[in-house]
């Protein structure tokens, strides 16, 4: 696999588009709603648009976001993705593409798993952590 690049949005548009239209052209190309598209455009802040895709797919995203009045650089990723922060919100919201989506670069959050607990008599396999809470009360209690 070729080197990774972000595709970053760096908060200014082009000289002479008008934000509102550069807003509604954004929303229409990515998918997403007018109003979060007008807070991207709007806030002055980068926010990267994309992440993990090769140089050519890169290249494509930049020339279409230009072309609709963004002003967008890229940003090789390191090897390994090992340095890589993960991202924060505001990225992962706004990594919503430009045309087709292929899955690859997609920002994908990490959901931590479940813990899971013994079963009620304690020692064994872990219990099913989707399956009711068993407290073991009628097994203390003498009963059964």
């Amino acid at each position: 696999m070729g080197e990774q690049f972000k595709v970053v949005f760096t908060g200014r548009l082009q000289p002479g588009f008008d934000t509102e239209a550069v807003s509604e052209d954004f929303s229409a190309r990515v998918g997403i709603a007018r109003e979060q598209a007008s807070a991207l455009l709007t806030r002055g802040q980068e926010a990267v648009l994309k992440t993990g895709v090769e140089q050519g797919v890169a290249e494509r995203f930049r020339t279409a976001l230009e072309r609709i009045g963004l002003v967008v650089r890229l940003e090789p990723m390191p090897a390994g993705g090992g340095d890589e922060l993960s991202p924060t919100r505001e990225a992962r919201e706004a990594d919503v593409g430009v045309g087709a989506d292929d899955g690859s670069g997609a920002v994908v959050a990490e959901v931590p798993s479940a813990p899971t607990a013994a079963p009620a008599g304690g020692a064994g396999t872990p219990r099913d952590p989707y399956s009711a809470p068993a407290a073991g009360l009628i097994a203390q209690a003498g009963v059964g």
